[in-house]
């Protein structure tokens, strides 16, 4: 029965691909080996004689070793021995706060895979995990559309594990470029890997609102990938992943002094912090805030930039529990010193608010807040629904799918391609700035670069030195 909904959550996939763009599948190609090391790698030779593109890992001439009870993490030193079926899901085997880059050599050339760890950990250490076990050797590449490339261990694991909603994209879209891991109809994650590498393959994807998580993107090779989906009967001849002990973002510019030092308070705060801003800088909480500010007054938040000045006029009338949220972390001194760290133009936005880790990944301050005002469950799709479309100059809170989720990161939108989150409406809208500090926002966009671990940063550290609270 599991078997059937795993086929049936890659039919109805691959129908809702294929509908707006060709009418049947094109010939596959084949991934021979997908072994991952830590450093160097190990390859594994096909048995002779053997079709590969009529061959799954359930035959006797793909299987591996079973292992049976707990699966233990495997060794990252490319001695592991094969395993491709399994009686229970592999625990947490990578470090989520360091940086994977599977690197695939083939026939094509080489193309290089950044692992987004701390984005999509549940996803991205199945990934590593199964190919470790080398549950991906011999695993077909089928180009399910013009765009679109399916690398998947197409073999039953024997396990399976629950997507977490968190890891779905921010905003339900795949850039070109991105590497996903397949969820089912129920959500389940299965194990096979889809890189995208066209516009139209992305959209595609996207319309079909299934929340596949993103576990890496394409920083090398993107011409590569393409390639690859053209050829017959082929097979990569290395994969191998390297670990860097940090995945922070990068920057062309020279380093910044940071302004203000972040400090680590020993004991958690209670109450309500002063509204002079003197108090300690706190990064940590063992809950949600009380109610710290009034209601009936005005809230002006001064962002103090290295690329200039947004003052937001906060919305209490209509978010007043997360103009509260806002308030109170803002004079506990949590976003000072802190980076935008993520730019993402075909959104027109700019993201902040993570002073643990600068990464969309940030553990945050220890709580989540409510959503304001409570969303409705789709029913024809299951996800959220919420009141909310997005205008230039909107503070709004980022969040992932779940409800009750938003906790201190924050995000700016800097033009009208905003307005693609409308359809989802949940990201709470806080605060507006004026033209002012539009201009302000424009320019930090305007700095945009690719980054390999997520859409993109700006080109040089743009640092919030601080974010001060004035009453009115």
């Amino acid at each position: 029965m599991r078997r059937r909904i795993i086929v049936w959550g890659i039919g109805i996939l691959v129908l809702a691909l294929i509908a707006p763009l060709v009418a049947g599948l094109l010939p596959s190609t084949t991934v021979d080996d997908v072994t991952t090391t830590r450093a160097g790698s190990a390859t594994t030779e096909l048995p002779p004689e053997t079709s590969l593109a009529r061959q799954t890992l359930t035959e006797p001439e793909f299987a591996g070793a079973t292992i049976t009870g707990d699966t233990p993490c495997p060794k990252t030193d490319g001695s592991q021995e094969r395993v491709t079926t399994f009686e229970s899901e592999p625990p947490m085997c990578i470090d989520t706060t360091a940086k994977y880059t599977m690197t695939l050599s083939g026939p094509t050339g080489a193309i290089k895979i950044d692992i987004k760890a701390a984005s999509a950990p549940k996803a991205a250490n199945l990934a590593v995990t199964l190919a470790r076990y080398g549950v991906y050797d011999f695993a077909p590449t089928l180009q399910m559309v013009p765009g679109f490339v399916l690398i998947g261990a197409l073999g039953d694991a024997g396990f399976e594990t629950q997507a977490s909603a968190g890891e779905a994209p921010f905003n339900g879209a795949y850039p070109v470029g991105s590497v996903i891991m397949f969820t089912t109809i129920e959500g389940v994650l299965q194990g096979q890997l889809g890189i995208i590498t066209t516009e139209t393959a992305a959209n595609a994807l996207a319309e079909t609102g299934a929340p596949h998580p993103i576990i890496g993107s394409i920083s090398e090779g993107l011409s590569e990938a393409e390639e690859l989906t053209n050829l017959m009967n082929s097979r990569l001849d290395d994969v191998a992943v390297t670990e860097t002990p940090e995945a922070t973002p990068t920057s062309t510019s020279p380093p910044v002094d940071d302004p203000a030092p972040k400090e680590e308070v020993g004991q958690l705060p209670e109450g309500c912090p002063a509204e002079d801003g003197s108090s300690p800088r706190t990064l940590n909480f063992d809950g949600p805030h009380p109610m710290c500010i009034n209601t009936n007054e005005t809230y002006v938040a001064t962002f103090d930039t290295t690329e200039g000045v947004i003052k937001v006029t906060l919305d209490t009338m209509n978010a007043p529990d997360t103009v509260n949220n806002f308030v109170t972390l803002a004079r506990w001194g949590y976003y000072d010193a802190t980076t935008i760290f993520r730019t993402e133009p075909n959104l027109d936005i700019i993201q902040g608010g993570s002073p643990n880790t600068e990464t969309p990944g940030d553990p945050g301050p220890g709580y989540s807040i409510l959503d304001e005002p409570p969303f409705v469950v789709d029913p024809e799709t299951g996800s959220l629904k919420g009141p909310y479309r997005y205008e230039p100059g909107d503070l709004a809170m980022a969040r992932t799918a779940e409800p009750n989720s938003a906790a201190a990161q924050y995000f700016f939108s800097t033009g009208p391609n905003t307005s693609v989150l409308n359809s989802q409406g949940t990201y709470v809208v806080f605060g507006q700035t004026d033209s002012d500090g539009l201009a302000v926002l424009e320019s930090i966009i305007d700095l945009h670069e690719p980054n390999p671990n997520w859409d993109g940063n700006p080109s040089r550290t743009v640092t919030v030195n601080s974010v001060t609270i004035e009453v009115r």
